[in-house]
């Protein structure tokens, strides 16, 4: 954090203007990516030769300014929060403001990741509580409708 510094996310105190860069540093340096040589590859077209710390490839030789990223990439951990935030009870509306989804066709795409059991799971929830709301209303007095008087 630099003092006075109104960017959350920056460098020396400046904006940073390629996320993407950053985010594949970022990934690189945790262990959720890795950088490859452009040129090395195998016969099914698949990187094959990771480069070092100084990105050098260390089968070619060659070093690159922008090696290709494979790893975890932004739209991974939004998918990921969509659908947990739905998982957890927010509305879908709640969700798609945290996330910055502004329709709801997008925001299904992202977050729909459920597999059976969470189908199953969400479905049993659903039934406990409308039978505790059938439990809760059950001792209301229900007033007749009066015709209107003529």
């Amino acid at each position: 954090m630099v003092p006075g510094c109104e960017y959350i996310f920056h460098r020396n105190g400046q904006p940073i203007r390629d996320y993407e860069k950053i985010w594949d540093s970022t990934c690189v340096a945790v262990g959720l990516g890795q950088y490859f040589c452009k040129d090395c590859r195998d016969a099914d077209g698949k990187y094959i030769s990771a480069v070092d710390a100084h990105r050098r490839c260390p089968r070619c030789g060659k070093r690159w300014e922008t090696p290709k990223y494979i790893g975890k990439i932004f739209h991974d951990f939004r998918r990921s929060c969509a659908h947990e935030l739905v998982k957890a009870g927010c509305s879908r509306e709640d969700a798609m403001h945290m996330t910055g989804h502004k329709t709801m066709s997008m925001f299904k795409r992202y977050s729909d990741l459920y597999n059976e059991d969470e189908i199953r799971a969400q479905q049993r929830e659903l039934q406990r509580r409308r039978s505790e709301f059938k439990q809760q209303h059950a001792n209301v007095i229900q007033m007749p409708i009066l015709a209107a008087v003529q």
